[in-house]
């Protein structure tokens, strides 16, 4: 499995998770294990939950929310956001349903801090893979594209191409990283999240 981090975004800030549980002292004791490497937002209940949830990275969810049911708030943010990573923390013990369940991890309470903070940097790493390997596939076709259109020559001196052309490589450079700290286990999540899959469809 992924090798724990100190996962940062690329702009610095540290990436945002969410905590859904309604009971607070599970939320704060969440929040205290995990605010020392990122940024985190709680909410007790789902209609808060799925609101919040755009400004975050990684979702952490209680199956038995008063109102909304956990898996109901996951079945919605999933059809709003598939690369969004969700993980089911809760009580009750899983089973064959689990299969149905949009989520990529399922940890059953009581959970560990070193639980939690390596399936949380686990999902962050995954979730980033997801993002650049989306941007890289969109790059590549721009790419495609200006090569299709134009001579060596005519790029070499156009900006915009050079810019598209040093972006793509990066890139790659950076999903070479981090897929080196992949297992397969890793990698049939991430098919999972749908990231092979081009904008809008999720099959």
């Amino acid at each position: 499995m992924i090798e724990p981090t100190h996962a940062d975004e690329p702009d610095g800030e540290s990436p945002t998770v969410l905590i859904v549980d309604d009971e607070p002292a599970i939320r704060e004791l969440f929040e205290l294990w995990l605010s020392d490497r990122y940024s985190v937002i709680t909410a007790a209940t789902g209609e808060p939950a799925i609101e919040r949830a755009t400004d975050a990275d990684v979702a952490l969810l209680d199956r038995t929310l008063p109102g909304m049911s956990g898996r109901e708030v996951a079945e919605r943010l999933d059809r709003r956001n598939r690369r969004l990573p969700v993980a089911f923390v809760s009580a009750v013990e899983p089973d064959a349903s689990l299969a149905e369940l949009p989520c990529r991890e399922y940890l059953v309470k009581p959970v560990g801090r070193r639980e939690l903070l390596e399936t949380v940097d686990r999902l962050v790493t995954l979730s980033t893979y997801d993002e650049r390997l989306a941007e890289c596939a969109a790059l590549a076709s721009k790419k495609g594209a200006l090569e299709s259109a134009h001579s060596a020559g005519t790029l070499a001196a156009d900006p915009e191409y050079q810019r598209v052309r040093s972006r793509f490589e990066e890139l790659l450079a950076e999903l070479d990283r981090l897929a080196g700290r992949f297992d397969s286990t890793d990698y049939r999540m991430i098919f999972a999240s749908g990231a092979f899959a081009p904008d809008g469809a999720t099959g």
